[in-house]
């Protein structure tokens, strides 16, 4: 499978759902550390609370491609398996796997990053503290 216009229109779709799902999340993150909640806490929280919309976005972006399904599937497109539509196929390859690894990204990696980017804050203050210790004396 090559890189074409029908592909990136297919990952076009999945990167705008990523952003979105990010934002969605990170905000959700930003809102219980404001109300006092540990970073790993709240993004426990902000997560669990967002993960039901995140996965109704995924199933409905899905879902939206029922007339695909309805021409054979995703998959029997998508691979060739009883045809291949040049068109079709590529854009369902890139949705579908896009789907599945931007909920991922959204579920898992965002709030770990938000746990770390907490320590390594804490971390580079400490530092930035002490050199302005040692410039003092």
């Amino acid at each position: 499978m090559t890189f074409n216009l029908f592909t990136l229109t297919g990952l076009v779709i999945v990167l705008g759902m990523v952003v979105d799902d990010a934002v969605v999340v990170s905000e959700n993150i930003i809102t219980h550390q404001e109300r006092g909640l540990s970073p790993i806490d709240a993004a426990v929280v902000g997560t669990q609370e967002m993960g039901k919309p995140v996965m109704a976005a995924a199933i409905t972006t899905a879902l939206a491609f029922g007339p695909i399904v309805a021409m054979g599937g995703v998959l029997t497109t998508a691979y060739g398996i009883g045809g291949y539509d040049q068109i079709v196929s590529p854009m369902s390859i890139a949705i579908g796997w896009g789907l599945l690894f931007s909920t991922i990204i959204t579920l898992l990696v965002i709030p770990a990053l938000f746990s770390v980017a907490h320590d390594a804050t804490a971390f580079l203050n400490r530092v930035k503290m002490r050199l302005t210790r040692q410039e003092l004396q």
